[in-house]
């Protein structure tokens, strides 16, 4: 049956409950949101990342194109960086538009607290010993190319999601994660299923990808 509404939450209650939540949140660990000290000043931030990711293009023998698409990126991740509340950045777009080079631009400014993976390596570490990259389990994860990998794989009768479960796991642990993908927002819940697009929905901030490639 229907438990009937009551009269047991009234202001007096909810505000005893106030003083609870916070004696409470003292005994609950927190964990910094970002585990790297940023500089003082966007700014520097912005020039940093660009810097560095112009040094990535010209790795390639191409040159480095200070578009407004390009320029609105780094600055869009940067505000990330210092204004968002959600521990996670989902890049999505087409092929070719400077995920990939985003995500290897900031393991070089994070440094030794980011993990730089693409997905299939992360599914292949899976299948094969039943285990997730360990170094990518309490720092910032850059996870690469989500989608190229199969989404599934029959292990002796069960049905296992083992990029799926890496990320919930991320999720449960409330851990920084940026994840470069050609997939839609919408497509990721029909590969992975609703549970973690649900999830997804909560933990990542998106910047959407819609240049044409610079692969020309």
């Amino acid at each position: 049956t229907l438990i009937q509404q009551t009269v047991i939450m009234d202001e007096r209650t909810i505000q005893l409950a106030k003083q609870y939540m916070k004696k409470a949140s003292e005994n609950i660990p927190k964990t910094d949101r970002l585990p790297v000290k940023l500089p003082e000043s966007q700014q520097q931030s912005a020039a940093v990342l660009l810097g560095i990711y112009g040094a990535m293009v010209e790795s390639r023998d191409m040159e480095l194109q200070l578009d407004e698409g390009t320029l609105a990126k780094v600055d869009k991740v940067v505000k990330w960086m210092y204004e968002s509340k959600k521990r996670g950045l989902l890049l999505c777009g087409t092929l070719g538009n400077g995920k990939t080079t985003m995500l290897r631009s900031l393991k070089q400014f994070f440094g030794m607290k980011a993990s730089y993976y693409e997905a299939q390596v992360v599914y292949d570490c899976y299948r094969q010993n039943r285990t997730f990259p360990q170094n990518g389990q309490n720092e910032i994860l850059l996870l690469d190319d989500l989608g190229v990998e199969p989404a599934t794989y029959n292990d002796f009768g069960e049905i296992r999601y083992p990029l799926a479960e890496f990320l919930m796991k991320r999720y449960k642990n409330n851990l920084p994660t940026i994840i470069a993908t050609n997939l839609t927002f919408e497509d990721i819940g029909k590969v992975y299923g609703d549970r973690l697009q649900d999830r997804m929905r909560e933990m990542f901030a998106m910047i959407i990808y819609k240049e044409q490639s610079y692969r020309r």
